[in-house]
């Protein structure tokens, strides 16, 4: 009986740790889509669907590339991050992902310029200048670096101070947005280089990772991690092909005006996602690796 007891406190506490974080990623996303609601307006008024269409194509292709690129080394690191047995390969496993994204990323970007035209024309003819999707790839490299910054603050179970920060780079995003679209007209041009400015500030927290967790590097932990990682891929991928392949077969069948009415449309049925399964999923991915190591999982695992 007291097992039994024991066992429902230690399940009871879990749900409320559970709650407790996935309550503040929940609240975040509020705040920031609060934001970005109350934005529309200025938007719409300054934005065509047109540059909505071009917004949305550029979005969804560095997502894309984010698939393959990442190799699932955030869920890896949250996996084995909660898996280690100490502080030390905890941070081998932090140092390690951190080095493998760097590099790759510094490889990907520079054997990409050349690429950048042509791809361009490919996706969306002469009339878009290359310079957008040359600025959303690098805007991509950047985050792709700074998500692992990010990630180390989920398996830290940092909730407050990930929600925080986001808020604010989401704030600072959207006061440059209107700096840059309403007063300097400068279009969707601005909307880009905000998102670029923002990831710069990121990469910062890329040395403060650093000075935490020394720098170390596994290739055993890699290959691992990379194991674990790449068969995510393909479930991303169908995620991504049920949800937002239509915003190709619309460009390619229609036009980017129809994709950039379409998006924003979407943005409101796709608000219980934002606002309930992504916070749930930013605690639960770090979370669930740690519960994994006691012996009462199956019963914690069961009730959440």
């Amino acid at each position: 009986m007291l097992e039994t007891v024991q066992q429902r406190e230690a399940v009871t506490c879990e749900i409320r740790t559970a709650a407790r974080h996935g309550a503040v990623y929940g609240l975040g996303a509020m705040a920031i889509k609060a934001v970005g609601f109350l934005m529309l307006p200025v938007y719409t008024h300054y934005l065509t669907p047109v540059d909505y269409g071009i917004l949305e194509i550029l979005d969804l292709s560095m997502s894309l590339l984010g698939m393959f690129l990442n190799l699932g080394m955030t869920a890896a690191l949250l996996r084995y991050y909660g898996s280690a047995k100490s502080a030390e390969e905890k941070n081998k496993v932090v140092s390690t992902s951190l080095i493998f994204v760097t590099v790759t990323g510094l490889v990907m970007f520079l054997l990409s310029l050349g690429l950048v035209r042509p791809v361009s024309l490919f996706i969306f003819g002469p009339t878009v200048s290359s310079n957008y999707l040359l600025l959303s790839f690098s805007s991509f490299i950047l985050g792709y670096i700074a998500n692992l910054p990010r990630a180390y603050l989920r398996a830290l179970e940092a909730s407050g101070t990930f929600v925080v920060l986001d808020t604010l780079g989401v704030l600072a995003m959207l006061v440059m947005n209107i700096v840059f679209v309403a007063v300097l007209k400068i279009g969707i041009a601005g909307i880009l280089w905000s998102a670029l400015l923002v990831n710069m500030v990121w990469i910062a927290a890329s040395g403060w990772v650093f000075r935490r967790v020394g720098l170390a590097f596994s290739r055993s932990l890699l290959r691992q991690m990379a194991g674990f990682g790449l068969p995510l891929i393909l479930s991303n991928l169908a995620l991504f092909a049920l949800n937002f392949s239509d915003r190709f077969f619309l460009k390619h069948f229609c036009s980017l005006d129809t994709v950039g009415i379409y998006s924003v449309g979407y943005k409101f049925g796709y608000m219980m996602n934002f606002l309930l399964v992504q916070p749930f999923l930013g605690m639960w991915q770090a979370r669930m690796s740690i519960i994994h190591a006691r012996p009462d999982h199956p019963q914690i695992y069961g009730r959440i």
